[in-house]
């Protein structure tokens, strides 16, 4: 099978990152993601550090009118990062 080709070099994914579960975390894992139809457990994985990062980020950022802030809080929901 052939690799498919990128249109931009950024989007490759070349950086490994690898850590381990203990037995209760893996359990909870597998257990969330049969209730919800997770196939891709990697994808699932990336996007929620993905999203926890950038709603951290979020909040960190300064504001020049936080009452407006407050109201307009953006929402990032499973599925709709580009990964």
């Amino acid at each position: 099978m052939a690799r498919v080709s990128y249109k931009e070099e950024k989007l490759l994914r070349k950086h490994k990152l690898s850590f381990l579960f203990n037995d209760l975390e893996q359990d909870v894992l597998d257990n969330y993601c049969k209730k919800y139809n997770i196939n891709n457990k990697s994808k699932f994985m990336r996007e929620a550090i993905v999203k926890a990062i950038l709603k951290q980020l979020d909040k960190d950022y300064p504001s020049l009118f936080p009452e407006f802030e407050e109201q307009n809080q953006p929402v990032y929901e499973q599925g709709t990062l580009a990964f």
